[in-house]
């Protein structure tokens, strides 16, 4: 029996979803740069949580924003240079010399850290190099890629790249918290400092590109105003940059480095929890780079752009004010779906608009407009958060049983309590049981306990193995300690009698 003509027909291959994996130089560079990816979200973790640690709970807010300064501002200064070396200059050498800045930066802040000399202050200085390296490296990395893949599968190729940093907010934290409990926060930067070996070697030994259009000679400020009247010509360029800009204004993403302080204090979710939020960002990513890459219809690219900002912008809002544990994971999924639609279709959209002698300028006023600007909600957003953990008691009676320039006591093998300890002993502390000198001072530059030290520390009633669960008795017009004191004087008063 002769089978029907259709039915005899070879059925048609199906296209691999995520086009730019078919380049083989495009997944070296995409899995090294992952790896490369991964360091970073480590050391965004560790770095957090020794702030907490060296300045305590109630300053940390602030610091953490003056971190967020000393990130971005060289991106406010040096971004639109940096697009100019990449119209100018080789892509490839300029990705390495940022990459050796990166790798420099993560190895000195190992280095002052495994030596104990490490301060804020160290930290402000590395985050100045890393963000000198992102500046100029930022607008060479993305035209690098276009250069790798080609226009057809440039959204293919961003997304995946987007998608990883995301993921990498993932894997880096785990590893991280593995890290720094054992082996302590140094070996956690040194570890990040390796982390870029990989991109190196790949970048100086097995990338090889066409070599560039010569262009001709032109003054550093003559070539950064071309670029600029090259922006504000194309009013849909702008349109696309003014979309991302306008949400950094307000809100400058340092919602990323107020995180833990979330998570452990208003959230009361502890490290744990702090790593899961990770997790649920790293999810929505996935989850919107899989749509990319296999919805059929995606509709108009410029109305998804602005959908994804402004269910980013209004995630992060309900964020602020969630109390709920849950419904946090479910925005932080919002959130990291949002932050790859937006960044994928905007990146692309504004990388095929402009021709090849100034994309890198293009993308170098992409990178100005939605990471320059991030420099000014750093620190007024820290110093809200401060004020507003300023107002709790808890903090508050941690503050005023701290000395000056006291010091706390070793706790358990050998390591200093964390900054966030001394609410413990404000909130468990036995009646009678009086503040060591000097105890509850943050401003410790070593590890934090694991949990179980935490519950060897609550004190227990002789010859029982259960904590005690007395609360202190508040008396008019006195704080939580002296009427602590004042009901211990009478316990010991009636026991004695």
């Amino acid at each position: 029996m002769t089978r029907p003509a259709a039915a005899t027909e070879t059925a048609p291959v199906r296209p691999i979803r995520f086009a730019a994996l078919e380049v083989p130089t495009f997944r070296a560079y995409w899995i090294t740069s992952w790896i490369s990816s991964t360091g970073d979200g480590m050391e965004n973790v560790i770095r957090g949580l020794l702030i907490v640690q060296l300045v305590g709970i109630g300053a940390a807010p602030f610091w953490l924003g003056m971190m967020v300064f000393a990130h971005w501002i060289p991106f406010t200064l040096f971004s639109l240079y940096g697009g100019a070396l990449a119209d100018r200059y080789d892509n490839r050498k300029v990705q390495i010399v940022a990459q050796l800045l990166l790798m420099t930066a993560a190895f000195g802040v190992a280095t002052a850290t495994l030596t104990g000399i490490v301060t804020v202050w160290w930290i402000f200085g590395m985050l100045l190099v890393h963000g000198l390296a992102g500046a100029i490296g930022g607008p060479a990395q993305q035209t690098l890629i276009h250069s790798i893949v080609g226009r057809d599968r440039l959204l293919s190729a961003v997304s995946l790249n987007s998608t990883a940093r995301q993921l990498s907010q993932v894997v880096g934290p785990a590893i991280a918290g593995f890290i720094y409990l054992q082996f302590g926060p140094g070996w956690g930067f040194f570890v990040n400092g390796l982390t870029f070996v990989p991109l190196l070697v790949f970048l100086g030994f097995f990338l090889r590109l066409a070599p560039k259009a010569r262009l001709a000679p032109q003054a550093v400020l003559e070539a950064l105003r071309e670029g600029v009247a090259f922006v504000r010509a194309r009013p849909r360029i702008g349109g696309l940059i003014g979309i991302e800009m306008l949400p950094v204004i307000f809100l400058g993403h340092t919602f990323n480095s107020l995180l833990v302080v979330f998570a452990t204090d208003y959230l009361r979710a502890g490290t744990l929890g702090y790593s899961f939020l990770l997790v649920a960002s790293g999810v929505g990513a996935l989850g919107a780079a899989l749509w990319m890459a296999y919805a059929r219809r995606r509709g108009d690219p410029a109305r998804i752009i602005v959908t994804a900002a402004v269910v980013e912008v209004g995630a992060i809002l309900v964020f602020a004010l969630s109390t709920s544990y849950t419904l946090s994971l479910l925005l932080m999924v919002a959130i990291g779906a949002a932050t790859v639609l937006t960044q994928s279709f905007n990146n692309t959209a504004l990388q095929l608009s402009a021709p090849d002698h100034i994309r890198g300028r293009v993308m170098g006023a992409y990178s100005f407009g939605t990471q320059g600007f991030r420099v000014l909600n750093g620190p007024l957003l820290g110093v809200r958060a401060r004020r507003r953990l300023a107002r709790r008691p808890v903090l508050r009676e941690e503050r005023r049983g701290r000395p000056p320039h006291g010091r706390r006591p070793p706790h358990g093998r050998g390591r200093e309590a964390p900054a966030g300890l001394a609410r413990e002993h404000v909130r468990r502390r036995a009646p009678g049981q009086r503040a060591e000198p000097g105890q509850g001072r943050p401003g410790s530059q070593q590890r934090a306990p694991l949990s179980r030290e935490l519950r060897a520390l609550r004190p227990r009633a002789p010859g029982s193995r259960q904590p005690l669960r007395l609360r202190p008795a508040r008396a008019a017009g006195g704080t939580c300690c002296g009427a602590a004191a004042r009901s211990g004087a009478a316990h010991r008063a009636g026991a004695a009698g």
